[in-house]
């Protein structure tokens, strides 16, 4: 009797994480900060806690601000007040301070290291 109830609160807790780690109205707490490519062309994005964020590329000078969500592994990216269509959908992977990303579209992968 005692397994089960250990082995149910076991699930329990495992659900419980599950959810956690997924958030749909942006934010993800794991994504939220700033992000410096290896690559030249997106130097930095910075996502916030409250689902917004910038990118800047620094081969263009532009600076672009951005919304997201975050479902499971993938990262939409809207412009500013618009949660129609993404203008980009990434599937995205943290290591540690490494964040890689990947076009679902292109299939291209950028990799970032959290900014200290």
């Amino acid at each position: 009797r005692m397994k089960k109830v250990l082995a149910l609160m076991l699930a329990l807790v495992f659900v419980l994480s599950l959810v956690a780690c997924g958030d749909s109205s942006g934010g993800s707490s794991e994504i939220v900060g700033t992000w410096k490519s290896e690559d030249a062309f997106f130097s930095t994005m910075t996502f916030n806690s409250d689902g917004s964020g910038s990118m800047i590329m620094m081969t263009l000078d532009t600076t672009t601000n951005f919304d997201y969500t975050i479902a499971n592994d993938e990262i939409k990216l809207y412009e500013v007040g618009e949660k129609g269509n993404p203008i980009y959908i990434y599937k995205f992977n943290i290591d540690g301070d490494t964040l890689t990303i990947t076009d679902t579209s292109s299939g291209s992968t950028d990799t970032y290291t959290k900014a200290k």
